[in-house]
């Protein structure tokens, strides 16, 4: 029974505890210690059992001064804290939280991170007891891996909310993440930059020996500034070529969603289904966070609601308006089964390896070395040209779907013509000269045989050539 005053209030009293350790010759010692401790009374459970909590200290003041702080957490907040939870629950619960709320790859990617960075041991101490330096030396262990600022910057976000929601719940006074200090995303060198002019006229010039339906996405990505995924998933039916200001709706991007177990919690690593992988389940889930929109194309490819967030109006320039033109007359005897503006021959969709392997292609020939170069810097390029042709900066991150926009222009109308403004900023500055389109012949099926022919050939040979060479080692 918990001591009390002649008026009632809780007491600390003493207790004995032992106390064990190993001397440097190996020798058990053991010795008693005085403690001290106090109770607090928090009523009865559903079984009408008394719950008491107790908290100790070496001294009595210590011992009372837990004591007050849990009486005033009841006072302000109705319940007491677990301040026992360990790290690993929170980070299970930002996991959990994250699914709902951003986009499958990027939660692939902080699963990720807390699964190669995080070492069991710190996932099972408590998480009141993590303090700045066991961050930093978290981050440490990502940089002797040899992962980027960029990278650091991103595991530092991640480990911010798991200790913001444990602030949150009263677990931890303060973050211990906020005393470490991390450059910015704004302030990481990426290596990154925008293309120059004559880089971008070299790589459409580039484009003129190609047949128009293998150059048309490359005027595309240049003249829009759209990312990869958007451009893998833009449809045929959102291409408004006959409008007076020609215009593509971008509703979605193509994404690989996967899909997780709905038949129920697994018993010793197995699931009710029988099933190891999730996809095969036959109660499967798609793994989406909420608000997104999503529509199956085929397996796991997907078109799902923009990394924006929203639909918005990607303006098309006239030269831009005449490639596509020529384009769906290139294409328009070529299956189309999900409606796909860019496809394979066969009608199948292109996928991100392919896309990135061309473009490298492309780079190769207006005479760029590829392994300096990013794909996604045609974005920056885009930007950087209608910023210094001074067009409206409303008009440019709607169009190029930024979701950074200042509050103070939230109210802005931003019209078609503004818009169309905007983007003919980049033909403008590229000086193209008349008739620089793809003027390559589309190839014949004879053509096209030939070429599946010679690469199996050279696939077979490649093949032969590593089999010799495994011989020779052996």
């Amino acid at each position: 029974m918990p001591k009390k005053r002649v008026t009632g209030a809780a007491r600390p009293y003493t207790y004995t505890a032992k106390q064990s350790w190993t001397d440097q010759d190996g020798v058990r010692h053991t010795k008693s210690v005085q403690r001290w401790k106090i109770q607090l009374d928090l009523g009865r459970d559903e079984d009408g059992k008394r719950i008491r909590k107790t908290f100790t200290g070496k001294t009595s003041k210590e011992a009372k001064a837990r004591y007050d702080d849990a009486r005033g957490e009841i006072a302000e907040h109705g319940a007491i804290a677990n301040h026992n939870a360990t790290l690993r629950r929170y980070v299970t619960l930002f996991l959990e939280i994250s699914q709902q709320r951003v986009a499958p790859s990027t939660w692939a990617h902080y699963r990720g991170q807390m699964k190669n960075y995080l070492e069991d041991t710190e996932l099972a101490s408590r998480i009141a007891d993590i303090v700045p330096s066991d961050i930093q030396r978290i981050l440490d262990r990502a940089r002797k891996k040899g992962r980027s600022v960029s990278f650091r910057h991103q595991l530092w976000t991640c480990l911010d909310q798991v200790f913001e929601l444990a602030l949150a719940d009263r677990v931890i006074r303060m973050n211990p993440v906020k005393s470490i200090k991390v450059k910015g995303a704004a302030e990481v060198e990426t290596g990154r930059r925008a293309y120059s002019v004559p880089e971008m006229q070299a790589m459409l010039n580039a484009t003129i020996p190609m047949p128009m339906s293998e150059g048309a996405i490359w005027w595309w990505r240049l003249f829009t500034g759209m990312r990869q995924s958007e451009i893998l998933g833009a449809m045929t039916a959102n291409l408004h070529l006959e409008d007076e200001n020609p215009w593509y709706e971008l509703t979605g991007s193509l994404a690989a969603i996967p899909r997780d177990h709905g038949c129920g919690d697994p018993d010793n690593g197995t699931y009710p289904c029988g099933q190891s992988k999730g996809g095969l389940c036959p109660e499967a889930t798609w793994r989406i966070p909420d608000g997104y929109n999503m529509s199956q194309i085929k397996g796991r490819l997907c078109i799902i609601t923009p990394k924006s967030k929203r639909s918005r109006a990607v303006p098309i320039a006239p030269q831009l308006a005449e490639v596509m033109k020529r384009y769906l007359k290139a294409t328009k005897r070529w299956p189309n089964p999900h409606g796909l503006l860019f496809r394979n021959r066969d009608g199948s969709p292109r996928l991100w390896k392919q896309d990135t392997r061309e473009f490298k292609a492309l780079l190769e020939k207006a005479g760029m070395d590829p392994k300096e170069r990013h794909g996604h810097e045609t974005r920056y390029s885009a930007v950087t040209l209608m910023r210094k042709a001074g067009k409206d900066q409303k008009a440019i991150e709607e169009m190029i779907g930024h979701t950074s926009i200042k509050v103070d222009n939230i109210y802005t109308t931003i019209d078609a013509k503004m818009r169309a403004d905007a983007v003919e900023a980049i033909p403008d500055a590229l000086q193209l000269p008349d008739g620089t389109l793809p003027k390559g012949k589309e190839k014949t099926k004879a053509e096209l045989k030939r070429e599946k022919e010679n690469k199996h050939k050279e696939q077979v040979k490649g093949l032969k050539g590593t089999e010799g060479r495994k011989k020779q080692k052996a």
